[in-house]
């Protein structure tokens, strides 16, 4: 158990990764760049990594590559 909560963590942290590249990414094209349209995608580089990651997990979970 300990190990998969490790696990779990460095999910959050590898799709918080991505999450904030692409919004970067996004930045850097000179979209999303007024004020709402830079809160929402920050608000999904800040909150989304959580359920992607639990997503994930379930994902595992249901075709038995990992277990309890």
């Amino acid at each position: 158990p300990l190990g998969l909560l490790i696990a779990f963590g460095l999910t959050v942290v590898l799709f918080s990764f991505l999450l904030n590249g692409a919004r970067h990414l996004i930045n850097d094209a000179g979209q999303g760049l007024t004020p709402k349209a830079a809160d929402m995608l920050s608000n999904i580089a800040v909150w989304g990594p959580v359920p992607l990651a639990i997503l994930f997990f379930i994902g595992l979970f249901a075709t038995g590559r990992v277990s309890l």
